[in-house]
């Protein structure tokens, strides 16, 4: 079983120039991915726990869960990495199973549909929030790509 959560920290969401009625949609993308929306986030894989409410940027995690995704389906292996520690965690594909291990020692199993639909629920539940609460988000063009990257295994 994988469980993959944040928890919003309204606190953090946004830099001080800005407000909740602030045009997101016009902001650097590497902006909005490393300074806007850190929330504890916590990922356990079969109660190996990888993330323990750890407070990352919240469209960066997502954004590097897709690509993980994508690269571990088409090479066998990805990884997510954090500029705001040195952990990592990474993925190795062998059929059917996936394995995740990270840099402290900490490794777990789980199925390759399992981890897809898991971060596909979480990335949606991600850019649901984020949208409802900053409206102009849902026209920046780099969350429009990370939400088709996203679906790309909805089917």
């Amino acid at each position: 079983m994988i469980t993959l959560e944040f928890s919003p920290d309204a606190e953090n969401e946004l830099p001080a120039r800005l407000n909740a009625f602030s045009d997101l949609s016009t902001e650097h993308e590497i902006d909005l991915r490393y300074d806007f929306f850190s929330c504890r986030v916590s990922l356990s894989i079969n109660e190996e726990t990888f993330l323990g409410d750890s407070y990352v940027p919240l469209l960066d995690f997502t954004m590097s869960l897709s690509y993980m995704l994508h690269t571990l389906h088409d090479s066998g292996k990805g990884s997510i990495t954090f500029t705001e520690n040195s952990n990592e965690i990474n993925f190795r594909k062998t059929g059917s199973t996936i394995h995740a291990a990270d840099n402290s020692g900490c490794a777990a199993n789980c199925t390759f549909d399992e981890l897809v639909q898991t971060s596909r629920d979480f990335s949606f539940r991600a850019l649901d929030y984020l949208f409802s609460r900053y409206p102009t988000l849902r026209n920046h063009p780099s969350l429009t790509a990370l939400q088709e990257s996203i679906r790309t295994f909805a089917n």
